[in-house]
């Protein structure tokens, strides 16, 4: 039974390290060059072209391995979404709700409304309701 999880690992192993030598020929394939690994391989190779692209292709494949640790990692250790808390509904005083009533302004839970308008701040768009108001009587 053992063995049988050790043989697992080693072949998911082997599965995902010929998917990372894939995308890593498709990425070369494009004409895409990392500068910094070019350079690291060419430095490796001691200048030899040939030598330095196979070791560029290693170097790349370790690179797309660490990025993908990176990503599960920082997936791993960021909150979900459903934990960031909302902020709280605001809450109208007798005043505030009666002008609202009165020159039509509506909160939809992000903004104010006010005819085809949009405010942030209550305030702003009672102003405008109000001026609004004005200029029709």
């Amino acid at each position: 039974m053992i063995w049988k999880i050790f043989k697992d690992k080693i072949v998911l192993d082997r599965v995902k390290d010929a998917a990372f030598y894939d995308a890593a020929v498709e990425e070369i394939a494009s004409g895409a060059r990392r500068s910094g690994l070019w350079a690291k391989a060419l430095v490796e190779a001691n200048g030899e072209e040939r030598i330095a692209k196979l070791n560029y292709l290693k170097l790349l494949v370790l690179a797309l391995k660490d990025e993908v640790y990176i990503a599960d990692r920082i997936r791993e250790t960021t909150p979900p979404h459903e934990s960031i808390k909302q902020p709280p509904e605001p809450q109208f005083h007798g005043t505030q709700q009666e002008q609202m009533q009165r020159y039509g302004v509506s909160y939809n839970g992000r903004y104010f409304e006010c005819g085809e308008m949009h405010f942030d701040q209550l305030n702003d768009a009672l102003a405008y309701a109000a001026h609004k108001h004005r200029s029709k009587a």
